[in-house]
């Protein structure tokens, strides 16, 4: 018995080690006990660096968060080890200079994941130890949303070449608030920088790389700032608050507007005859220009000028060609040289000739006559009658009449005869007569049944246009119960497409339209086929459905301008002009609007990306810092300071999350 409760007792000793019970969640944040160098150490030259804390500590994402300035080209190995930050620098030490490691937030303690705040190490290969340091934001030029993960960096050498030709000095990254800091500067001008650095040199090498730069030099410089600290009685109770003045590096508040610049590789694509009479051409990005495309061919069958009909976009990047002649149509394969703009190594656009050879998709093919044999044999009874066809009375089938006078009549594929009143069926005897389906140029037509009074229908055709009789379309308007026709309307051919016609008329609030267009009066480019009519009823939306914003804006310094009405996606609902420093929107549907301003230095109706290479700046761009909610036959006044708030805090919460706040050391 004793050996058995000794057994019992050894077995529930060791599963109450194995289950441990609870007790408080650990909250507590690792703590800094010390390093090796000290930190702001001089002439420290090795590559080994560990800081030591209190607890099992982790490093979290080390190559994105960890930063090393000056910016190395190999990247150190950071590592968590026990109670230790391990960090192993792969490039030589360079004199006389102050090194900065940023581990932002990555530091967590290793069981519960409590973070020990922003932290950055530094020390000095020489005896100078440089102390300053600038922070700011980088936001998108165009959406003034934060950038994460941009890296940030100064040049001493303040020529613009700088920039393209040596790497940053020193660099920061941006934390997920679109936020950076630059450490351990010196008290000398710097021309700051954002890079999204494609290929790690920290250089703008790349057009295709997103930037932003400032236009005037920043000097750094150290000042007091007050800061509250406050005293508590217990855990719920304020005993004081005392105000003390504390070191803070200047400037604190740069701005980068961040872009891409208008810069894409121009080359071709893809190539190809999506049919016989349809040549198909993509580019790798939008162009100023149209290539030239000219067919080789004997002499005796060169085509004219006007062999092919373009159909375009609006950026020549996307392109189709329609082959009118018939000859080249029927050619299973086309030879055609192209001349186009292409960008070369230098990243400059230079003429290019390519050969193409364009081959026709074969057409599908199948052995109907066999199949349609089959079919027939499978529907005949073993009369030789198919079997949808009604089976005659057998008394009338057997039967041998004789007949003096027979009066027939021939239908597709029956022979009816008469005798007397009785009209009696005999086998076929005639081949069903060919019937050819009816082929027409097909449209499909855009056309709402509750039209805004801003509206334009639209109607896409199967092919090109060939001609069109004057006169084919009819509006008409409905007074009472009357259709009255009216020539108030345009239809115009679409100035990229030939295959699209838009109707521009003055619609009238709330009254009933009806659109007709005659048959046979559109003739398609290929077989002189021809349009089916269409007619089609549509109402324009009442006055009182709609609502009307006026704003009043200040703030533009004399500069033209535009706004841009936006939906809780962001996505553009309307762009209308400020004249005079209104913008008025008319029309508009009930519902909740965001508005976004644009400064339009080039006066062109659309926001322009800067350019480093001309030292021009993104257009800017601002954000009324609420929403507006419109009703039914409402009008809202609103008048708005585009510079009231400073550009990083415009954005509404609902379309830009609010920032959150990090404690650091």
């Amino acid at each position: 018995m004793l050996a058995t409760g000794l057994a019992v007792s050894l077995y529930m000793g060791c599963a109450s080690i194995g289950m441990p019970q609870g007790g408080p969640r650990d909250e507590t944040p690792p703590v800094l006990l010390g390093s090796k160098p000290q930190a702001d150490a001089r002439n420290w030259n090795k590559k080994r660096i560990e800081i030591y804390f209190d607890e099992l500590i982790s490093v979290q994402k080390p190559s994105e968060k960890v930063v090393v300035s000056p910016p190395q080209k190999k990247p150190p190995t950071v590592s968590g080890i026990m109670r230790k930050i391990v960090v192993e620098l792969q490039d030589s030490l360079l004199p006389d200079q102050t090194y900065t490691i940023d581990f932002g937030d990555a530091i967590v303690d290793y069981n519960e994941g409590n973070p020990f705040g922003l932290y950055a190490f530094a020390f000095a290969t020489g005896d100078e130890f440089d102390s300053l340091g600038i922070s700011g934001t980088v936001l998108n030029a165009a959406t003034l949303s934060p950038e994460k993960g941009v890296i940030v960096g100064v040049h001493s050498d303040l020529s613009d070449s700088t920039f393209y030709s040596e790497p940053f000095l020193r660099i920061g990254k941006t934390d997920e608030n679109g936020r950076f800091y630059i450490r351990n500067l010196k008290p000398i001008p710097y021309k700051v920088y954002a890079l999204g650095d494609q290929n790690r040199d920290y250089r703008f090498d790349q057009k295709g790389e997103a930037l932003a730069f400032m236009d005037s030099v920043v000097v750094p410089w150290m000042d007091f700032c007050p800061v509250n600290d406050t005293i508590w009685k217990d855990s719920l109770t304020i005993d004081s608050i005392i105000v003390r003045q504390e070191p803070c590096f200047k400037p604190d508040n740069l701005i980068l507007r961040y872009y891409n610049e208008d810069f894409g590789r121009q080359y071709l694509v893809k190539s190809e005859r999506t049919d016989r009479n349809k040549i198909g051409l993509t580019f790798g990005y939008k162009s100023d220009t149209l290539p030239k495309l000219q067919l080789l061919c004997p002499d005796s069958l060169a085509p004219g000028e006007d062999w092919l009909v373009l159909e375009d976009n609006p950026t020549h990047d996307t392109l189709t060609y329609w082959i009118k002649d018939s000859v080249f149509i029927k050619m299973d394969t086309l030879h055609i040289r192209l001349d186009y703009l292409k960008t070369d190594s230098a990243d400059r656009l230079a003429a290019t000739c390519d050969t193409l050879h364009l081959i026709a998709k074969k057409e599908k093919t199948t052995d109907s006559g066999k199949d349609n044999k089959k079919n027939d044999r499978s529907t005949r009874d073993r009369k030789g009658r198919k079997s949808d066809e009604p089976a005659l009375p057998p008394s009338r089938i057997d039967t041998v009449f004789k007949i003096d006078t027979i009066v027939s009549t021939r239908y597709d594929s029956l022979l009816a005869v008469s005798l007397s009143d009785t009209t009696f069926r005999v086998d076929t005897i005639f081949p069903p007569l060919p019937s050819k389906p009816v082929r027409h140029f097909n449209m499909e037509a855009k056309v709402p049944t509750t039209m805004e009074v801003f509206g334009v229908p639209y109607f896409v055709w199967e092919h090109p246009i060939a001609e069109i009789r004057e006169q084919s379309w009819h509006l008409f308007l409905k007074k009472d119960t009357t259709w009255i026709e009216t020539k108030e309307f345009d239809m115009e051919t679409d100035r990229y497409n030939p295959r699209i016609q838009h109707l521009y008329a003055d619609w009238d609030y709330g009254l009933e339209y009806k659109l007709e267009l005659d048959s046979g009066s559109v003739r398609s480019l290929y077989d002189s086929l021809t349009n089916k009519g269409y007619s089609k009823v549509f109402k324009v939306r009442e006055e009182k459905e709609y609502s009307r914003l006026i704003m009043e804006i200040t703030g533009l310094n004399g500069l033209p301008a535009f706004i841009e009405l936006l939906d809780k996606s962001e996505k553009l609902l309307r762009r209308e002009e400020v004249i005079g420093g209104i913008a008025d929107c008319l029309n508009l549907k009930p519902g909740e609007y965001f508005v976004r301003l644009i400064l339009d230095e080039n006066d062109d109706f659309r926001w322009t990306a800067g350019c480093y290479e001309e030292h021009r700046q993104p257009e800017q761009v601002f954000y009324l810092n609420k929403k507006i909610s419109l009703r039914a036959n409402w009008e809202v006044n609103e008048t708005w300071n585009i510079r009231e708030l400073p550009i990083e805090a415009q954005k509404p919460e609902e379309l830009s999350p609010k920032p959150t706040e990090k404690r650091g050391r």
